[in-house]
């Protein structure tokens, strides 16, 4: 029998987003049908936060992703570590894109932890 925490988050085949060495802005991730749980930051990763950016549909322009009475959706951002993301702000997400707060000398791949809806 599973227990409780085995269904909890899962991290869905291929999640990741790229950030080109010289960006800021992360490749886009279509979560169709699933949630954002947390992200894994890499090492090398340069900057202190990451802001999220969020569209509908494919072609659609992304958009901050405003929290109702919280302002921008940001977080803590330093590398090797993971970001545990209250996924109700993620809800209705569609199209994810992560920025840092700083240009980045090289690749960086952050996985996303996400679960079905």
């Amino acid at each position: 029998m599973a227990n409780k925490w085995q269904s909890a988050a899962a991290v869905v085949e291929d999640a990741v987003v790229v950030i080109p060495a010289g960006q800021k802005e992360s490749t886009e991730i279509d979560l169709i049908g699933t949630t954002i749980m947390g992200l894994y930051i890499p090492a090398g990763f340069q900057g202190a936060r990451v802001f999220f950016k969020a569209a509908h549909s494919e072609g659609d322009p992304f958009v901050p992703v405003i929290v109702m009475n919280q302002g921008e959706l940001t977080a803590a951002a330093t590398p090797n570590t993971y970001i545990v993301f209250n996924y109700h702000n993620a809800a209705g997400i569609r199209r994810l894109k992560i920025e840092a707060d700083t240009v980045q000398t090289a690749e960086r791949i952050i996985k996303i932890a996400a679960r079905p809806l």
